[in-house]
């Protein structure tokens, strides 16, 4: 129990600190007015047991009509302007929870964001990850509902003690049996919260998964093969499908809650029944008067229901913990095993690998005891099958992963001395799952180096060096053209190739030492390819490039090939060494060289 407290506490005060940094006004002011709100229910049954009074003093001739009547509607001139007041405050509530939600949210959600940008590419490779985000995210709600649930705790808790004490001075007994009928709902509904959490997060995958279907009906870039192989059938019936599994385990399940909660309220029902019976029987006996009823009937409902709403709450923010908990684990992730050095990067002279080994989570090894070496300003080319490691290795020496075994080094330093952000500013890469963004071809371009987002003159020789053929940037020379149609219904539709070549403008603006090219030219005729090659060889021979690539038409202008096979390296030298030596890479070149010819 005292575990469970200090859990408790420990998750409200983490929410209380982010409601209060999103909306410091609105947290106080919410609490205050619920506050508030919370004491109405005391006037309005005092009210109305003062006005029934006064009725029945005047049926009997005890009480001047005049005089009571005038008290009468002072009452209700009271009441009326309390309730309006209270339900402007209620109304005004409302706006401000809503608003209050959403800053919660929005500041959340940047957290998020900016949590995602800190931790490890790795962490995204796990499925149950993406479920734990997922989780993470929807359960943003149950920070601002915990500090909501709390506050309406407090509200029922003062609710219940003004209620308990006057039910005692009525009659201990009935007070006492109230609470005994209504105890055991605490176990009940506490139990139940974490069987609807659990419940929840049984459905997660099936819902992520209805999610990605829909959004394939919608995906641009999904919209051909749908076409072409006519699947959007299948999608929907697949969507369908997998709705109806989620839905009919929700009806299924909260039918059983449904009838399991009806059961639990059945003797409070009884016992509400039964004191009206007995409150009635005295009046009858002119021991209690008419207005009594309203009073006393309305002091055991309320009990009744403060008491119930007191134990829904407190059920409730026993189910908050979990929900917190597993809000947490996300938000309050550590950065991961990727950990910034302190050392300066100045100059990359050199780079080694030294029996390099590594594996992805849950897979097999895809690098094995891999050693080569790139001096500065060497043309390097990572060559081989599917599946041998090339894109692997770039990965790791940009440090999105650390060797499972062995180690890189820069300058005979190991890599992971230096500073992260200094040792990515001096490599440019283009990915070969590169992302073009629906952007202006300015951002698109400048998003390798921000600072040279108004150098209109570098990102159009950046465009110029990749041959950006778009027509109709070539007809405008617009570079605030924006990309895809997406959100600009005058965006320009790129090709594969036009694509590529606006990642390569990206590489080229950032002006790094070392330039990566991971299957830069996939998409790219061979005339492209060679003319884009030359131009690095000719403007860049100051900076080391490192190419991954199946074409091994590129591999006679390197310096340096390193032939890869199942994660090791077949073979390091230049192509006229290797395709003397090594008769797979003979072959190879052949085999594409007679395709050209």
């Amino acid at each position: 129990m005292i575990k469970n407290i200090k859990a408790f506490l420990l998750n409200f005060a983490f929410c209380f600190r982010l409601l209060y940094q999103s909306d410091k006004k609105g947290i106080i002011f919410l609490l205050l007015a619920k506050t508030v709100v919370s004491i109405w229910p005391f006037i309005n049954m005092y009210i109305m047991k003062f006005i029934i009074d006064k009725l029945a003093f005047i049926l009997s001739d005890t009480l001047s009509l005049d005089m009571a009547l005038k008290e009468i509607l002072l009452l209700l001139c009271i009441f009326a302007l309390i309730k309006i007041s209270l339900e402007f405050l209620q109304n005004y509530i409302m706006k401000i929870n809503d608003l209050q939600m959403q800053s919660l949210l929005t500041y959340i959600n940047l957290q998020i964001m900016k949590k995602s940008l800190q931790i490890d590419i790795s962490y995204f490779d796990m499925p149950k990850n993406f479920d734990e985000l997922n989780q993470s995210r929807q359960n943003a709600h149950s920070i601002h509902q915990m500090l909501f649930m709390t506050a309406n705790t407090i509200s029922s808790v003062l609710f219940f003690t003004a209620n308990i004490v006057l039910a005692l001075k009525i009659n201990w007994q009935i007070s006492l049996l109230v609470i005994i009928v209504v105890l055991p709902k605490y176990v009940f509904k506490g139990k139940l919260e974490k069987k609807n959490y659990d419940f929840e997060k049984s459905q997660l995958r099936d819902t992520r998964f209805a999610g990605y279907l829909s959004s394939l009906i919608f995906d641009k870039t999904a919209a051909k093969e749908i076409r072409l192989f006519h699947i959007g059938d299948y999608l929907i019936d697949k969507y369908i499908t997998t709705q109806h599994k989620v839905t009919d385990e929700k009806n299924k399940y909260f039918n059983k809650r449904n009838l399991q909660e009806i059961i639990f309220n059945i003797p409070s029902a009884v016992i509400q029944i039964l004191i009206k019976i007995y409150v009635v029987y005295r009046i009858l006996i002119r021991e209690n008067t008419i207005g009594d009823f309203t009073y006393i009937t309305g002091i055991y409902e309320n009990l009744n229901t403060s008491l119930s709403s007191l134990i829904d709450s407190a059920a409730t923010l026993v189910g908050y913990n979990e929900r917190i908990n597993d809000f947490k684990k996300y938000f309050l992730l550590c950065e991961g095993t990727v950990q910034s050095g302190d050392l300066a990067v100045e100059e990359i002279n050199k780079i080694e690998f030294r029996n390099v080994s590594f594996g992805y989570p849950d897979s097999e090894t895809v690098l094995d005891q891999v050693s080569f070496s790139v001096n500065r300003h060497e043309k390097v080319m990572l060559v081989g099958f599917n599946g041998s490691g090339k894109t692997t290795l770039i990965k790791l020496l940009t440090r999105f992963y650390e060797p499972t075994q062995g180690t890189i080094l820069i300058n005979g330093i190991d890599i992971s001395k230096y500073n992260l952000k200094q040792l990515r500013e001096k490599i440019a890469v283009v990915f070969q799952d590169f992302n073009v963004f629906s952007f202006t071809i300015r951002e698109n371009v400048a998003i390798g180096d921000l600072a040279q987002y108004h150098n209109e003159t570098l990102i159009r020789s950046s465009l110029r060096f990749s041959d950006f053929n778009n027509d109709q940037y070539l007809d405008t020379g617009d570079i605030d053209l924006y990309v895809n149609r997406n959100f600009e219904s005058s965006g320009i539709e790129l090709s594969g190739g036009q694509k590529q070549k606006l990642a390569i403008s990206r590489a080229v603006i950032r002006n790094s030492q070392m330039i990566i090219l991971d299957e830069p030219t996939a998409s790219l005729d061979p005339l492209s390819e060679s003319e884009i090659l030359d131009t690095f060889n000719s403007l860049y021979k100051d900076k080391t490039l490192i190419m991954v690539s199946h074409r091994l038409s590129a591999a006679v202008k390197m310096d340096k090939i390193i032939f890869m096979d199942g994660g090791k390296i077949s073979g390091i030298g230049c192509h006229k060494d290797l395709y003397a030596k090594y008769e797979i890479y003979r072959k190879l070149f052949d085999l594409q060289a007679e395709k050209y010819n």
